[in-house]
């Protein structure tokens, strides 16, 4: 779902050098070098909690964050140095034990014949992985 927003973001800005999305089951360092040699993104957003990429990143010679950032889509709540998405694990619990309960309530049991998905707002963590904006806008 994260890759089709950002394919689809790409598309409608038209931008006419959209940059692939780096997508393998065994990603490897040289992939992953040429790929940043062929694009020179600004920033990547990634799903993995690891310190692969800073490490990878390191080896192609960038700087975090003035050369290029990163964001994780799926950042670790105790993660408060990197910049990402916290998903808010203890809230997503929270809400599938009260669909549970719920249905305990109605006295449903089994497998539902109509699944319900519950989306839990994660919340935006600014951390040191990114370039930070100023606020304050040209002529203020």
């Amino acid at each position: 779902q994260w890759c089709a927003g950002f394919l689809n973001d790409q598309y409608l800005r038209n931008t006419g050098h959209p940059v692939p999305v780096l997508m393998s089951p065994e990603l490897t360092f040289p992939q992953f070098a040429g790929w940043m040699r062929e694009h020179r993104p600004d920033a990547i957003l990634h799903a993995d909690r690891d310190d692969r990429l800073t490490d990878w990143l390191e080896r192609c010679g960038a700087r975090v964050p003035d050369d290029v950032g990163h964001a994780c889509l799926d950042l670790s709540a105790d993660d408060r140095a990197n910049t990402g998405i916290d998903p808010e694990a203890r809230r997503v619990g929270a809400a599938a034990m009260e669909l549970l309960a719920a249905a305990r309530g109605r006295n449903e049991r089994g497998e539902p014949e109509h699944p319900m998905t519950v989306l839990v707002k994660g919340t935006w963590q600014a951390g040191n992985s990114t370039r930070h904006q100023n606020a304050a806008r040209p002529g203020t």
